[in-house]
């Protein structure tokens, strides 16, 4: 067997080392892959080596049971686990300068020898394992290997494989050291590429041969690259990630088969969520989550049924979204009565939160504030037969032919990192050895299970592209090199492990820290190795900014070859190979399309005459969005609704709140006494409505906004009870539809429509001279500005509407109002109303009925003409225009702040470029 050994070569090298070609029996590893290969020649390999987190998580049981004074003993009562991983990369680090467990902790620094004293008897990690090899090897255990070829100096191996190295070369192994990779001769002396090997002074004249690609973003550098590699034959990409092979997957080229992150994978994501579903207090939005789910925990009528109630009713245990379970209970037991007990068991384990409404008993994970670990590990269990269940039931839909008593193909499964993951969730259960964990720790634990799972590929490994992760693992002429990820931050050095006195006392009692210069220097030539390897080509791609938008900066070795080019002509030098987007030259072996111009948004659309009527019926909020923005009413109108991707934002849920709360408080207010019996009705209906509303206002730590809002309603409720009584306000309806049809022109044919809406009070009062009329109150719970605008110019749309319904011949003229909630005040234009605070109106309410009435006729003029406009697509808000009267028309300020759809008008474009 012949080993080909480098430092960078454990995540996979270039297969060609020089002129030699691949053979058999020929591996290339670094210092975990010889272990690994040794191990299983030496007969010492373990089935299931235990992960880091294992390690981890064995080590903090042995932590949490010392009792001795230690430096780590504060962190442990706080984070056991981060600690234990701390504590255990320091002791890897001793085992592999040669410290091991039968050492004097005396003859150690003081934090060494703490870690020598306690750290003892721990799962083993890859320095005890090679440990172990060196030590068979030099017992006399035969590895049958025939050669090793280091490609890097043994200097920057840590001290246990040289030993390693040592024992096979007294086997009789041929050990030797491959000399640096030289740069082809015949590549062009006199090019880029030639200048920057150089030793001296060089001189660029920009011919392509190297170029640094300087992007924007991320995306525009990973296109670029796309479009010059599809096609081209040799070609070695450091560094490819999912980005690029996206790219590659777009332009035509070699997909690399690049795994991503935990992010992608939405599968991953199952795990925390239902772990999270499984609490006493459930946060709607991990049920909204867990409902959005490409693959959900739910059946896929009961997901959808959530998608769409839950905006609406953001609480676990609304009165829609036990309807939305019972509906799917019951179409499930239309087909079985068994499936149908079964879908109302797993729904119970699920939410435990549902269980009273499903007459199931279910525990949740929590007790108070402690998570209990045994129901931890039953959900975790329960999702691991989900996944196995949806997978033997896919292999059987799509002719697999699946046999349950035989081992089925999980490494082809969509579900392999998510059964991974929950395999390692409960082996840190298992490991960690405890009956209950806090918060924190549970997301620790989640978070090692994850980060220790890598996500399945997005696209195959197909041939005609090379990949190697690190720049020290191209150790062959390539034709063109690709260093994705040239910057800054993939060339710094690993952290220290050692402090400097620690290091300088290791030294003294005959251990091997490492030399840090040769790890320095090794570093530095594992860098230059790309540019070595290049025959005719080197593209280094450093985006000024990442994904996440931070700003990025060329990797090291940039500087290295702009350091070569004197100071006066260094400016010059840098642009002739540097290459922006635009003008990247040789990049792009088809045409790219051109840039093109950012959107503008339009203000006016043109459709053909008549194609969109208004509705037959319709509601004074919808007349208010047609007078504010055409386009949204349009497509409102065609049903061009934009699905709700999240729940309610704060405020619009406290608005809900209270005014389920004054509802509750205007039915029951015959039988209520004084104010404080007024003020306790309001904090109890609260409670009530809170549970069924706002479910998050229930969970730990959100308390503060539910005491908040109920003392806000109970305030409001009073004040508004009070007016009522002062004033002898008798209440007519209460939150009650009301509707009525009124006249209207569509295009020249006169029509009616029916005009329907729910006022939120309508109460009846006496005037002076002893006649009843009515009187509309609509609660508000912000914007009052923008309430006493509307009364001052006499154009309160909804409010003109409601006191049109509600008119009668019987009474006298209707009056209207706000109420604001937070402020507790009644804002109006009557003069009927004596404490209420009166606007000086600038038209009477006839006026104004007529003038918003004549702003419709001329606004569906307009539409049956076909032009729709978007008075907000140029970027103005309603900070810019709130309302106003221009020449006998209304004016509204269009509802942008609530709209879905500025992609379409192209307001989003304008207000990012303004």
């Amino acid at each position: 067997m012949e080993i080909v050994l480098g430092v960078d070569f454990d995540d996979g090298g270039a297969p060609i080392l020089g002129d030699r070609t691949a053979v058999l029996d020929e591996v290339w590893v670094g210092f975990e892959g010889l272990t690994a290969v040794l191990e299983v020649r030496l007969g010492l390999l373990r089935l299931d080596p235990p992960r880091q987190g294992e390690r981890a998580a064995h080590l903090a049981k042995i932590l949490g049971n010392i009792t001795d004074e230690t430096p780590w003993h504060r962190s442990a009562e706080r984070d056991p686990l981060a600690t234990a991983r701390a504590v255990l990369r320091l002791k890897d680090a001793m085992v592999l300068a040669g410290v091991h467990d039968d050492v004097d902790p005396a003859t150690l620094p003081p934090r060494l020898s703490a870690v020598q004293r306690f750290a003892r008897g721990l799962l083993p990690g890859a320095p005890q394992r090679a440990l172990a090899v060196a030590e068979a090897l030099e017992a006399g255990c035969d590895a049958r290997v025939s050669s090793v070829s280091v490609v890097d100096d043994l200097a920057v191996f840590p001290r246990v494989l040289r030993r390693i190295v040592t024992a096979l070369s007294a086997q009789g192994t041929k050990v030797e050291r491959r000399p640096e990779l030289a740069p082809e001769k015949d590549g062009g002396a006199d090019n880029d590429l030639a200048a920057a090997r150089s030793d001296g002074a060089a001189s660029f004249v920009g011919d392509g041969s190297l170029l640094l690609l300087r992007t924007d973003t991320v995306d525009e550098a990973a296109d670029d690259v796309a479009a010059f590699v599809a096609g081209r034959a040799d070609v070695t990409v450091i560094g490819a990630d999912v980005v690029l092979d996206e790219a590659f997957a777009r332009r035509g080229a070699s997909t690399v088969g690049a795994r991503g992150d935990v992010g992608t994978d939405a599968l991953l994501s199952m795990l925390p969520l239902v772990l999270a579903l499984g609490e006493s207090s459930v946060d709607p939005q991990r049920l909204f989550e867990a409902a959005c789910l490409p693959q959900s925990p739910f059946p896929l009528g009961l997901a959808s049924r959530l998608r769409a109630r839950l905006p609406d009713a953001p609480s676990v245990i609304s009165p829609r979204v036990l309807e939305a379970v019972d509906a799917a209970i019951a179409s499930r037991t239309e087909k079985s009565a068994e499936a149908g007990a079964q879908l109302r068991r797993r729904l119970a384990a699920l939410v435990p939160a549902w269980g009273p409404h499903l007459s199931e008993e279910a525990l949740p994970v929590n007790d108070g504030d402690v998570i209990v670990v045994e129901r931890l590990r039953k959900r975790a269990i329960a999702l691991q037969q989900l996944h196995f269940g949806r997978h033997r039931l896919d292999s059987a839909q799509n002719g697999a032919g699946v046999d349950a008593d035989k081992d089925i193909d999980i490494e082809r499964s969509i579900y392999r990192s998510a059964l991974r993951q929950l395999s390692a969730f409960l082996k840190l259960l298992d490991r960690l050895d405890q009956p209950a964990l806090t918060r924190p720790q549970l997301n620790r634990l989640v978070r090692t299970a994850t980060s220790s799972t890598r996500a399945a590929p997005t696209w195959p490994a197909e041939s005609g592209i090379t990949t190697v992760t690190r720049p020290g693992a191209l150790c062959r002429p390539a034709h063109t090199v690709v260093w994705w990820g040239f910057t800054r931050e993939s060339g710094r050095l690993p952290p220290r492990t050692f402090l400097t006195d620690e290091r300088q006392r290791l030294v003294a009692a005959g251990f091997d820290p490492g030399c840090a210069t040769a790890i320095a220097a090794g570093h530095a030539a594992s860098s230059r190795r790309p540019l070595l390897a290049a025959t005719e080509r080197l593209i280094l791609v450093a985006p000024r900014r990442g994904a996440t938008g931070r700003e990025h900066h060329p990797h090291p070795l940039w500087d290295e070859i702009l350091a070569k080019v004197p100071s006066d002509e260094r400016a010059a030098a840098a642009g002739s190979i540097v290459r922006p987007q635009e003008g990247a030259h040789g990049l792009s072996v088809r045409e790219a399309p051109r840039r093109r111009r950012t959107p503008r948004g339009q203000r006016l659309f043109i459709i053909p005459p008549g194609s969109v009527e208004p509705r037959e019926v319709t509601s004074p909020s919808r007349e208010e969005v047609f007078l504010a923005c055409p386009l949204k009413f349009t497509l409102d109108e065609r049903g061009a609704k934009a699905r709700p991707r999240r729940l309610k934002d704060r405020v619009t849920l406290e608005g809900d709140v209270v005014h389920a709360v004054i509802k509750a408080v205007l039915e029951n207010v015959s039988v209520l006494g004084d104010a404080d019996a007024v003020a306790a009705f309001a904090r109890s209906a609260a409670d009530d409505v809170v549970k069924v509303t706002a479910g998050d206002w229930l969970r730990p730590g959100r308390e503060q906004v539910h005491f908040r809002v109920r003392e806000q309603a109970a305030r409001a409720a009073v004040a508004l009870v009070q007016l009522l009584r002062e004033h002898q306000l008798s209440i007519h309806q209460i939150e009650t539809e009301v509707e009525k049809e009124l006249p209207t022109a569509w295009q020249g044919i006169q029509r009616t429509r029916t005009l329907k809406g729910t006022p939120d009070l309508v109460v009846v009062g006496v005037d002076d001279d002893g006649r009843s009329f009515p009187f509309v109150i609509d609660h508000k719970t912000g914007r009052e500005d923008h309430r006493r605008q509307l009364l001052r110019l006499g154009v309160p749309l909804q409010l003109l509407d409601y006191a049109r319904l509600v008119g009668s011949t019987d009474l006298g003229p209707p009056g209207f109002g706000y109420f604001i909630i937070r402020s507790r005040r009644l804002l109006t234009s009557d003069t009927r109303i004596g404490t209420a605070e009166r606007i000086e109106s600038d038209r009477t309410p006839r006026e104004g009925w007529a003038m918003v009435e004549r702003t419709r006729q001329l606004a569906f003029s307009r539409l049956a003409a076909g032009e729709v406009s978007a008075p907000g697509a140029d970027g103005h808000t309603a900070k810019d225009v709130d309302v106003d009267v221009n020449q006998g028309v209304v004016v509204l300020a269009p509802p942008c702040s609530w709209c879905r759809a500025d992609t379409i008008c192209g307001r989003a474009w304008s207000v990012t470029d303004g």
